[in-house]
């Protein structure tokens, strides 16, 4: 990769906030973190993250919520979100989806699916914004 990424890590669960932190650091990404959905509105509207890791079941405001409303925002809506989830069934991920979700991992979740996801939807928006400067 050719620059340093910045990931917010959205979660309700210290634990699973600070393993996939330690997994992210590793391959030195920048992390933010939010324990819940109106957290994760507001880290969003201080700095843009170049992906969202989103957890769907938080209390107050759910990852569909906090998906719909940054998605809705003109500003906001290009943010990569990948959900972070237990919930495995279809229709749970066709809402996510809906949402304008990109990626899904399911609960528990192994260190290399997580990596290879967020690569593979970081080296996407990144072809996709060399394309968008060298059409300007």
């Amino acid at each position: 990769m050719s620059r340093t990424y910045e990931i917010l890590i959205v979660d309700d669960e210290p634990n699973i906030v600070e393993l996939i932190k330690s997994i992210l650091e590793f391959e030195d990404y920048t992390i933010r973190v939010a324990y819940n959905g109106v957290q994760a509105i507001q880290e969003v509207e201080k700095k843009q993250p170049d992906l969202i890791i989103l957890d769907i079941m938080m209390p107050e405001m759910d990852g569909y919520e906090v998906s719909e409303k940054l998605k809705q925002n003109e500003q906001f809506k290009d943010i990569p979100i990948v959900m972070l989830t237990a919930k495995g069934k279809t229709s749970d991920m066709q809402k996510g989806y809906l949402t304008g979700v990109e990626g899904y991992i399911s609960k528990p979740f192994n260190s290399s699916d997580l990596l290879e996801v967020i690569k593979i939807i970081l080296n996407q928006k990144e072809a996709e914004n060399n394309e968008a400067a060298q059409n300007q």
